[in-house]
């Protein structure tokens, strides 16, 4: 486990972060990324758009200020929630869903263990629990960015090589 933006993350389970990348791309990964917040109130995306970092204390320390100015906006983490993300060639086949390569999956917390264990199950141990370590090897193999890693406040989408992101 490590702390990311007031959050703990599981990095590894039982396979190393190279045979968990591996079995992702040849069978499946299945994320545990449960770190739900949601905004509400008419004025939460002119708040989100004051917002320079991601972590909860900017978010709070913002949210302070924003709400002295009179305006509308309130936070709520999920805790209630869990969110599993099952992705690889076997994603689709073991939900019997339309074909993708990701699927992001949203229930109540009380019902994440026994989901998580029926996708195992189904894909007959071809799919595995997959900790995050396993997810930033593909993502980057995939050339995508994690903002507070790879992307911040002091490193612009040009210093990260995101040029073809960006409207010039």
């Amino acid at each position: 486990m490590v702390s990311f933006a007031q959050w703990s993350m599981l990095i590894q389970y039982k396979d190393s972060i190279m045979e968990s990348t591996v079995n992702c791309r040849v069978n499946g990964g299945l994320f545990n990324v449960s770190r739900g917040l949601s905004l509400k109130g008419k004025d939460c995306v002119p708040f989100l758009e004051s917002c320079r970092d991601k972590d909860l204390a900017h978010i709070e320390e913002h949210m302070k200020a924003f709400k002295t100015k009179g305006r509308d906006v309130l936070r709520h983490i999920h805790d209630e929630r869990s969110l599993l993300a099952l992705q690889g060639p076997l994603a689709a086949p073991v939900l019997q869903w339309i074909s993708m390569v990701q699927h992001v999956i949203s229930l109540g917390q009380e019902n994440a263990v026994d989901l998580a264990e029926a996708i195992l199950e189904k894909s007959k141990g071809k799919v595995r629990l997959t900790g995050l370590g396993a997810r930033d090897s593909l993502r980057l193999e995939d050339g995508l960015y994690l903002y507070g890693n790879d992307v911040e406040q002091h490193i612009t989408p040009v210093e990260a090589g995101l040029t073809w992101a960006t409207w010039q």
